[in-house]
Protein backbone atom coordinates (compact mmCIF):
# COMPACT_ATOMS: atom_id res chain seq x y z
CA UNK A 1 0.00 0.00 0.00
CA UNK A 2 1.43 3.36 -1.04
CA UNK A 3 1.17 6.46 1.15
CA UNK A 4 1.74 10.07 0.14
CA UNK A 5 4.40 11.59 2.39
CA UNK A 6 4.54 15.02 0.77
CA UNK A 7 1.40 16.78 -0.39
CA UNK A 8 1.33 17.74 -4.04
CA UNK A 9 -0.56 20.65 -5.61
CA UNK A 10 -0.29 20.34 -9.38
CA UNK A 11 -2.17 23.65 -9.73
CA UNK A 12 0.46 25.59 -7.77
CA UNK A 13 1.22 29.06 -9.11
CA UNK A 14 4.20 30.75 -7.45
CA UNK A 15 6.49 31.30 -10.43
CA UNK A 16 8.23 34.20 -8.69
CA UNK A 17 9.71 31.65 -6.31
CA UNK A 18 10.43 28.66 -8.53
CA UNK A 19 9.97 29.96 -12.05
CA UNK A 20 11.26 32.84 -14.15
CA UNK A 21 9.15 35.49 -12.44
CA UNK A 22 6.07 35.34 -14.66
CA UNK A 23 5.49 31.67 -15.52
CA UNK A 24 7.05 28.20 -15.45
CA UNK A 25 8.06 27.99 -19.12
CA UNK A 26 11.51 26.41 -19.16
CA UNK A 27 11.47 25.99 -15.37
CA UNK A 28 10.29 22.39 -15.00
CA UNK A 29 12.23 21.73 -11.79
CA UNK A 30 10.93 24.96 -10.29
CA UNK A 31 7.33 23.94 -11.04
CA UNK A 32 7.72 20.44 -9.59
CA UNK A 33 9.54 21.77 -6.54
CA UNK A 34 6.80 24.33 -5.93
CA UNK A 35 4.08 21.68 -6.39
CA UNK A 36 5.64 19.57 -3.64
CA UNK A 37 6.62 22.70 -1.67
CA UNK A 38 10.30 21.78 -1.68
CA UNK A 39 12.29 24.96 -0.99
CA UNK A 40 15.50 23.72 -2.67
CA UNK A 41 13.99 22.87 -6.04
CA UNK A 42 15.79 24.75 -8.80
CA UNK A 43 17.34 27.05 -6.21
CA UNK A 44 19.99 25.25 -4.13
CA UNK A 45 22.16 22.31 -5.11
CA UNK A 46 20.17 20.94 -8.06
CA UNK A 47 20.14 23.47 -10.86
CA UNK A 48 18.57 21.20 -13.50
CA UNK A 49 16.29 18.21 -13.83
CA UNK A 50 19.23 16.13 -15.07
CA UNK A 51 21.27 16.91 -11.96
CA UNK A 52 18.30 15.96 -9.79
CA UNK A 53 17.87 12.71 -11.75
CA UNK A 54 21.59 11.92 -11.46
CA UNK A 55 21.33 12.42 -7.70
CA UNK A 56 18.40 9.99 -7.35
CA UNK A 57 20.15 7.46 -9.58
CA UNK A 58 23.29 7.65 -7.43
CA UNK A 59 21.19 6.92 -4.31
CA UNK A 60 19.39 4.02 -5.99
CA UNK A 61 16.04 5.85 -5.97
CA UNK A 62 15.55 6.07 -9.73
CA UNK A 63 13.27 3.31 -11.05
CA UNK A 64 13.99 2.73 -14.73
CA UNK A 65 10.52 1.47 -15.60
CA UNK A 66 6.98 2.73 -16.08
CA UNK A 67 5.52 0.88 -13.08
CA UNK A 68 4.34 4.04 -11.35
CA UNK A 69 3.02 3.35 -7.83
CA UNK A 70 -0.72 3.45 -7.38
CA UNK A 71 -2.51 6.37 -5.76
CA UNK A 72 0.44 8.69 -5.05
CA UNK A 73 2.26 11.54 -6.75
CA UNK A 74 5.88 10.87 -7.72
CA UNK A 75 8.32 12.48 -10.15
CA UNK A 76 9.51 11.30 -13.54
CA UNK A 77 12.65 12.25 -15.45
CA UNK A 78 13.41 12.55 -19.15
CA UNK A 79 16.63 12.94 -21.09
CA UNK A 80 16.50 15.43 -23.96
CA UNK A 81 19.38 15.16 -26.40
CA UNK A 82 18.92 18.78 -27.52
CA UNK A 83 18.38 20.13 -24.00
CA UNK A 84 21.18 19.06 -21.62
CA UNK A 85 19.15 20.17 -18.58
CA UNK A 86 16.64 17.36 -19.19
CA UNK A 87 13.05 17.44 -18.01
CA UNK A 88 11.10 16.54 -14.88
CA UNK A 89 7.37 15.99 -14.41
CA UNK A 90 4.81 14.86 -11.85
CA UNK A 91 3.00 11.54 -12.35
CA UNK A 92 0.14 9.78 -10.62
CA UNK A 93 -1.25 6.34 -11.36
CA UNK A 94 -4.90 5.91 -10.38
CA UNK A 95 -5.64 2.21 -10.72
CA UNK A 96 -3.96 2.00 -14.11
CA UNK A 97 -4.93 5.48 -15.35
CA UNK A 98 -1.79 7.56 -15.59
CA UNK A 99 -1.79 11.37 -15.47
CA UNK A 100 1.31 13.49 -16.01
CA UNK A 101 1.72 17.20 -15.28
CA UNK A 102 4.66 19.44 -16.16
CA UNK A 103 5.69 23.07 -16.51
CA UNK A 104 4.48 23.28 -20.12
CA UNK A 105 0.99 22.30 -19.00
CA UNK A 106 0.97 24.59 -15.97
CA UNK A 107 2.17 27.55 -18.03
CA UNK A 108 -0.56 27.02 -20.61
CA UNK A 109 1.74 26.03 -23.45
CA UNK A 110 -0.07 22.69 -23.41
CA UNK A 111 -3.81 22.65 -22.76
CA UNK A 112 -4.24 19.24 -21.11
CA UNK A 113 -2.12 16.94 -18.92
CA UNK A 114 -0.54 13.87 -20.52
CA UNK A 115 -1.98 10.38 -20.16
CA UNK A 116 1.15 8.33 -20.84
CA UNK A 117 4.91 8.46 -21.10
CA UNK A 118 4.52 7.96 -24.83
CA UNK A 119 2.39 11.11 -25.00
CA UNK A 120 4.92 13.32 -23.22
CA UNK A 121 7.68 11.83 -25.38
CA UNK A 122 5.66 12.81 -28.45
CA UNK A 123 5.18 16.33 -27.09
CA UNK A 124 8.95 16.76 -26.79
CA UNK A 125 9.75 14.87 -30.00
CA UNK A 126 11.70 17.81 -31.43
CA UNK A 127 14.15 17.65 -28.53
CA UNK A 128 15.20 13.98 -28.68
CA UNK A 129 13.31 12.67 -25.63
CA UNK A 130 13.79 9.42 -23.76
CA UNK A 131 12.17 8.43 -20.50
CA UNK A 132 14.76 7.90 -17.79
CA UNK A 133 12.63 6.68 -14.87
CA UNK A 134 10.64 7.76 -11.83
CA UNK A 135 11.46 8.39 -8.21
CA UNK A 136 9.59 8.69 -4.93
CA UNK A 137 12.29 11.11 -3.76
CA UNK A 138 13.24 14.59 -4.93
CA UNK A 139 16.03 16.75 -3.50
CA UNK A 140 16.41 14.40 -0.50
CA UNK A 141 12.69 14.73 0.31
CA UNK A 142 10.60 11.56 0.47
CA UNK A 143 7.45 12.15 -1.57
CA UNK A 144 5.79 8.76 -1.07
CA UNK A 145 6.53 5.41 0.53
CA UNK A 146 5.27 1.84 0.43
CA UNK A 147 3.65 0.65 3.67
CA UNK A 148 3.57 -3.07 4.40
CA UNK A 149 0.09 -4.06 5.54
CA UNK A 150 -0.10 -6.37 8.58
CA UNK A 151 -0.31 -9.94 7.47
CA UNK A 152 -3.36 -11.85 8.73
CA UNK A 153 -2.70 -14.38 11.44
CA UNK A 154 -2.14 -17.80 9.92
CA UNK A 155 -4.92 -20.35 10.12
CA UNK A 156 -4.34 -24.09 10.16
CA UNK A 157 -4.54 -25.73 6.78
CA UNK A 158 -6.34 -29.03 6.22
CA UNK A 159 -4.28 -31.72 7.90
CA UNK A 160 -2.27 -29.19 9.92
CA UNK A 161 -2.50 -29.89 13.65
CA UNK A 162 -0.41 -27.12 15.18
CA UNK A 163 -0.34 -23.37 14.77
CA UNK A 164 1.92 -20.70 16.28
CA UNK A 165 0.71 -17.31 17.45
CA UNK A 166 2.27 -14.30 19.21
CA UNK A 167 -0.12 -13.06 21.90
CA UNK A 168 -0.72 -9.31 21.46
CA UNK A 169 -1.89 -6.50 23.74
CA UNK A 170 -5.69 -6.41 23.78
CA UNK A 171 -6.09 -10.03 22.72
CA UNK A 172 -8.68 -12.23 24.37
CA UNK A 173 -8.04 -15.93 24.23
CA UNK A 174 -11.53 -16.81 23.08
CA UNK A 175 -11.29 -14.41 20.14
CA UNK A 176 -7.83 -15.73 19.26
CA UNK A 177 -9.25 -19.26 19.11
CA UNK A 178 -11.97 -18.03 16.75
CA UNK A 179 -9.57 -16.00 14.60
CA UNK A 180 -7.26 -18.98 14.19
CA UNK A 181 -10.12 -21.28 13.27
CA UNK A 182 -9.45 -23.54 16.24
CA UNK A 183 -13.00 -23.53 17.61
CA UNK A 184 -14.90 -26.83 17.64
CA UNK A 185 -18.35 -28.22 18.26
CA UNK A 186 -17.71 -28.07 22.02
CA UNK A 187 -18.10 -24.28 22.04
CA UNK A 188 -15.78 -21.77 23.67
CA UNK A 189 -16.99 -21.86 27.24
CA UNK A 190 -17.89 -24.39 29.89
CA UNK A 191 -15.96 -27.18 31.62
CA UNK A 192 -15.34 -28.91 28.30
CA UNK A 193 -15.17 -25.77 26.14
CA UNK A 194 -12.35 -24.88 23.80
CA UNK A 195 -10.98 -22.16 26.09
CA UNK A 196 -10.50 -24.70 28.88
CA UNK A 197 -9.04 -27.25 26.47
CA UNK A 198 -6.45 -24.91 24.96
CA UNK A 199 -5.62 -23.25 28.28
CA UNK A 200 -4.23 -26.60 29.44
CA UNK A 201 -1.80 -26.42 26.51
CA UNK A 202 -0.75 -22.93 27.60
CA UNK A 203 -0.02 -24.16 31.12
CA UNK A 204 2.23 -26.88 29.71
CA UNK A 205 4.14 -24.24 27.70
CA UNK A 206 4.55 -21.85 30.64
CA UNK A 207 2.62 -19.20 28.74
CA UNK A 208 0.66 -17.90 31.77
CA UNK A 209 1.84 -15.37 34.32
CA UNK A 210 1.34 -15.72 38.08
CA UNK A 211 -2.18 -14.32 37.76
CA UNK A 212 -3.18 -16.88 35.17
CA UNK A 213 -3.10 -14.40 32.25
CA UNK A 214 -1.44 -15.16 28.94
CA UNK A 215 1.91 -13.37 28.69
CA UNK A 216 1.79 -10.62 26.05
CA UNK A 217 4.46 -11.16 23.40
CA UNK A 218 4.69 -14.86 24.19
CA UNK A 219 4.70 -17.29 21.28
CA UNK A 220 2.11 -19.96 21.91
CA UNK A 221 1.68 -23.21 20.02
CA UNK A 222 -1.82 -24.64 19.91
CA UNK A 223 -2.53 -28.19 18.80
CA UNK A 224 -5.88 -28.36 17.08
CA UNK A 225 -8.60 -30.16 18.98
CA UNK A 226 -10.17 -33.14 17.29
CA UNK A 227 -13.89 -33.17 16.83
Amino acid sequence: MWKQNRNCNVNVWTPGRGGNGSNYIGWCLGYVGDAFDIPNANRVGFATAKIAADHEAKLGNLQANQNFPNGVYVVGFMNLTKVPAGHIFIAKNDNGKLTIWDSDWRSGVRKTPYSSVAEINAWFSNFGPSFRGWSRFLENVELARFIELPKPDPKPQPGEDKIEYIYKPGDTFGQVILNLGLNTKYGLWGPDGDVTYYTKQLVEQGALDTNGNIIVGKKIILTKRKG
